[in-house]
């Protein structure tokens, strides 16, 4: 093959692979442009391999709409990864909020993060994260602070009662080892996590505590013995259990936007525009402040304050005092079987004659 015809060949080769790059080049750049971003040195090199183009420096051409489209993914990527930072950091403001947190501050500074990527500022980005990030620290510091010693109370408290405690145990050594390590939001997390486990331990132990009674009053029963005041004490502490399980269900808040013409259920002043309302699920709503201020719901206190902790004691006084009871009837009921068994008439055995 002659040397000029090879040298066609290889020219038209370099020109169909520049021409496809280009065209790789045009649709990524329409594509960045629809979500606001900022291509113009994108732009620029494209217009540079498109003068190659013209020029017939096809291999030029194409060297530098690859480089454009290295940038392309570059500016892409990168707008990409701040705004996945941005929607973590949301994600986690609201999730404080949602437990009654004042986080205003942190919302408005993770609102500057937005402004700089939709501005395409992303140098001034990663400052306002980490200011954002170490406010959120500091938040999480302070309550697990605040939180861990409560817990061991809990857990000791538990543990007397005779609850297993062991997963709540491991969650509240792994908050602690997460405080000492500085994850502080890791930290709040597992604490939080333990509090719900001691609650759901409790219950359990309850339940368990039930059913073992109950059983035992079902034997009593059939034996013929009258358990109606043992079945009222049982009664009575599967109330409590129920009670525990609506005080789990109510001890949550809810962050959402405040509806116009409802007023605070602790200032009883209103919201104003565009506020946020800390809602507790049992429909009550209260400004952000005065929720962080009181700590609890004040229509939902008797559960939450009162629910877990005293419905737990009075629940397994209840089935204690039941079980005592049983074993009172049952010691009855072994005593009488023994004077039967001695009122009975006495054998005569009856010797045949030798």
């Amino acid at each position: 093959m002659p040397e000029s015809s090879e040298n066609a060949d290889l020219d038209s080769m370099k020109k169909t692979l520049a021409i496809n790059m280009i065209k790789l080049c045009e649709i990524n750049i329409k594509e960045l442009q629809s979500s606001g971003i900022d291509v113009s040195s994108a732009q620029n090199m494209l217009e540079l391999a498109k003068l190659f183009m013209k020029s017939k420096k096809y291999f030029n051409a194409w060297l530098q709409a690859k480089r454009c489209l290295e940038t392309l993914d570059k500016l892409g990527l990168r707008k990409k990864k701040m705004q996945a930072k941005v929607d973590v950091l949301r994600s986690i403001i609201r999730d404080a909020e949602k437990k009654g947190a004042d986080m205003r501050n942190a919302l408005a500074i993770c609102q500057e993060a937005q402004d700089a990527i939709n501005r395409e500022d992303f140098d001034a980005v990663f400052p306002i994260l980490d200011k954002a990030f170490a406010m959120m620290q500091t938040h999480s510091r302070d309550t697990c602070t605040t939180l861990l010693p409560v817990i061991t109370f809990w857990l000791e408290n538990a543990r007397l009662a005779g609850a297993d405690v062991s997963k709540s145990q491991n969650l509240y050594e792994d908050a602690v080892k997460a405080m000492n390590e500085k994850k502080y939001d890791v930290a709040l997390n597992f604490a939080l996590r333990s509090c719900e486990e001691i609650d759901r331990a409790k219950i359990a132990l309850l339940a368990d505590l039930i059913s073992s009674t109950q059983f035992e009053i079902e034997e009593l029963k059939s034996s013929g013995v009258a358990v109606d005041e043992c079945e009222t004490l049982v009664a009575q502490a599967e109330d409590c259990a129920a009670e525990m399980d609506t005080c789990m269900k109510l001890a949550q808040y809810l962050s959402v936007r405040a509806t116009p013409g409802i007023l605070c259920s602790s200032c009883g002043l209103g919201f104003a525009d565009n506020d946020v309302a800390v809602m507790c699920s049992c429909g009550l709503g209260y400004h952000i402040k005065c929720a962080v201020y009181l700590g609890f719901c004040r229509n939902c206190n008797k559960y939450i304050c009162n629910g877990l902790f005293g419905n737990f004691d009075k629940g397994v006084a209840l089935v204690r005092q039941a079980k005592e009871l049983i074993q009172s009837l049952q010691s009855l009921a072994k005593k009488k079987v023994k004077v039967l068994d001695t009122q009975k008439e006495p054998r005569i055995k009856i010797r045949k004659p030798q």
